[in-house]
């Protein structure tokens, strides 16, 4: 085998034909049949050598890997907030990877630090703000943990250097929030048990109401209320909260308003759902994740705040010696903002996509995803074996069979997502709220259309079928 660090001499060609073998026949692959870990640590070989392999051999490690893979590419895989990538996206994210620069400081990536600003800049303009700091990281857990720290240094600047001491801070979320908060609280010495969950209504919407009255009991035993999060599109159901109430409270209380928008940041670029964040202009801080519902693929989750040197502030610290060096040119590196040193140029994917949609692209496929959900969620009102749950206030149908033979519709769920899972027809979710369980379809991918839709639901009820059979 020549070297495997010879860039001029690698057949790249080889590799990007398998590639594209295997994107033209994603469509009759499904989305990949379902293998319990004893049965594919059987079928792939994961041994690593004394010798390195040959170019043939590399290649069929590849296909075989792409065999037994999860392929989201497929339309009827909705079992997370994000699926198949825009294929613009994935040529940016190969070009990130061959590049190989760290986001630390504009000399090692000076255009890609220059197109994150500009990224930062426009997100901040579509969400209200005339100004915007802010940078990509991680993932909407790591977004929301930044949220956190932003609040905790900003309004208690002593706690970056001497830590929490004896206060005891207090931070507010619905009970429908993402589970990222209460990682955050441990991860800062907050401690889990001052995350105080919010009950939320019957549509999953935060109560203001009960926000008010949780912090004034919070200040009462003693705390030192100190952040809500608030959230645009709940993970379960889709709900948003209602952001100008919460930020009328956050008002009161001088609390930090921190919006997780993660999974609804994406409504805001459409002119007839946007209004479902009315208020986001009013949070200190925002959790973005472009890549769910606008597929700019994983990773591409962005911390926007309007308090300009906050983020800078919050989170410095480090690397004059041997890496932020004096100069007109680290005036804009984003290192010293962030809470990684190493970090790839994800920014390019996310600027390439927005280059190849357009506002109005954008504005399209939000439309057209949400009119697809709701389509489908009308489809299930039409079919006498289904019940939707929840009507979709984003891509969440949230939906169940019902046997006709006196079975509990909750012991179906799970049997019948695994029989699709099995036999690789679709990869849908499903969930617990209020002691029910029931299927969650995440109507994200751009191939899933009317037709796709209808097929799928007749899947689930083939599938409802073999299990009431199986249990006459």
């Amino acid at each position: 085998m020549k070297s495997p660090t010879d860039w001029q001499q690698f057949p790249f060609e080889e590799f990007f034909a398998d590639i594209r073998e295997f994107i033209h026949s994603s469509p009759e692959r499904g989305v990949g049949a379902f293998e319990a870990p004893a049965e594919l640590r059987g079928h792939f070989d994961m041994t690593l050598p004394e010798k390195g392999r040959s170019i043939e051999n590399l290649r069929a490690d590849l296909k075989s890997y792409l065999d037994h893979a999860r392929n989201t590419l497929h339309p009827t895989f909705a079992n997370q907030l994000s699926a198949s990538p825009l294929p613009i996206a994935f040529i940016g994210d190969a070009v990130a990877a061959m590049g190989n620069s760290t986001m630390a400081t504009y000399e090692a990536a000076p255009i890609a630090t220059l197109i994150e600003r500009a990224l930062v800049h426009n997100l901040g303009k579509v969400i209200g703000w005339d100004r915007t700091e802010g940078l990509m990281v991680t993932g909407g857990s790591n977004s929301n943990l930044s949220g956190l720290l932003l609040a905790r240094n900003t309004r208690f600047p002593e706690t970056r250097r001497f830590g929490n001491g004896n206060t005891r801070f207090s931070v507010f979320v619905s009970e429908e929030a993402h589970y990222s908060f209460f990682k955050a609280l441990n991860q800062l010495g907050i401690g889990t048990d001052n995350l105080i969950p919010v009950p939320a209504d019957a549509q999953g919407r935060l109560r203001a109401s009960e926000l008010d009255r949780l912090i004034d009991a919070a200040k009462d035993r003693g705390f030192t209320p100190l952040m809500c999060a608030a959230t645009a599109g709940t993970t379960v159901l889709g709900a948003f909260d209602p952001l100008n109430d919460i930020a009328d409270v956050c008002a009161k209380h001088k609390l930090w308003l921190h919006v997780d928008a993660a999974w609804g940041g994406g409504s805001l670029l459409s002119k007839r759902h946007k209004s479902k964040l009315l208020g986001i202009d009013r949070a200190d801080s925002v959790t973005w994740d472009m890549h769910k519902m606008l597929g700019t693929g994983l990773v591409s989750s962005f911390i926007l705040t309007p308090h300009i040197g906050t983020l800078l502030a919050s989170q410095r610290g480090g690397g004059n010696n041997y890496l932020f060096h004096d100069g007109q040119e680290n005036t804009v590196d984003l290192g010293p903002s962030s809470l990684q040193c190493g970090r790839r140029v994800d920014a390019l994917k996310v600027w390439l996509s927005w280059r190849a949609m357009g506002d109005e692209g954008w504005e399209n496929l939000v439309d057209t995803l949400h009119a697809r959900a709701q389509w489908m969620a009308n489809e299930i009102k039409k079919r006498p074996s289904l019940q939707l749950l929840y009507e979709p206030e984003s891509l969440n149908v949230c939906f169940r069979y019902r046997p006709k033979r006196g079975y509990q519709a909750n012991l179906a769920v799970r049997p019948i997502r695994e029989d699709l899972m099995v036999r690789g027809e679709a990869m849908i979710n499903w969930s617990i709220r209020s002691g029910e369980s029931f299927l969650r379809f995440i109507v994200v991918h751009p191939g899933a259309d009317e037709t796709v839709l209808g097929k799928m639901l007749d899947s689930v009820e083939a599938a409802g079928q073999r299990w009431e059979a199986s249990h006459a």
